[in-house]
């Protein structure tokens, strides 16, 4: 999986190249094309690990040469062209970053969003059809929780990171801050 993301990666590379696009973008684009294509086999189904795949695609785009230079230069005594050097590979290493950072965040974040929505959702249902407050909270806890449950196992990540999200909906914020103010 990680050779085929590769090889797309490397194809919109060299497009943008040819469009004189800014090195720094172009390494975010191929951040993002990794972890969106990533994504993209896991929904589809495909059994892979996220982060391996997301590290085996991105290789391409780690400047193995801008950091040996650096070195090289460093060693060599020519402390400036050895820094800028460093500062160079450094900022191709937060455009990759970036890039596949920014993806991995709108994925859990959306996972997290529609969790946090189903358990507002259950619980209001649950008040609608009559049930006691706590009831409803249980119920909506049961959902959120086999929600949290199998979408961490889809998104190979922890549950903490869903069932946060999915539980502070629930949080009866207005009903603590009225108790402490009166």
């Amino acid at each position: 999986a990680a050779t085929f993301i590769g090889l797309i990666i490397k194809i919109v590379t060299i497009k943008f190249q040819k469009l004189s696009i800014n090195e720094f973008f172009i390494n975010c684009i191929g951040g993002a094309t990794a972890a969106s294509l990533t994504l993209l086999l896991v929904i589809l189904g495909f059994k892979i690990n996220i982060d391996k795949t997301i590290i085996g695609a991105i290789m391409l785009l780690v400047p193995g040469l801008a950091i040996t230079n650096a070195i090289r230069d460093t060693i060599a005594g020519d402390f400036l062209a050895g820094l800028t050097k460093a500062a160079e590979a450094f900022l191709i290493a937060i455009s990759i970053a970036v890039g596949s950072g920014a993806i991995l965040s709108f994925w859990i974040n959306t996972l997290g969003a529609i969790g946090g929505g189903l358990s507002w959702f259950v619980y209001a249902l649950g008040l609608h059809l009559s049930l006691s407050t706590i009831s409803s909270l249980f119920i909506s806890s049961i959902c959120f929780s086999v929600y949290s449950e199998i979408f961490a196992r889809v998104l190979k990540t922890p549950v903490t990171t869903l069932v946060i999200c999915c539980l502070i909906p629930l949080v009866p914020g207005a009903g603590m801050y009225y108790t402490m103010y009166e």
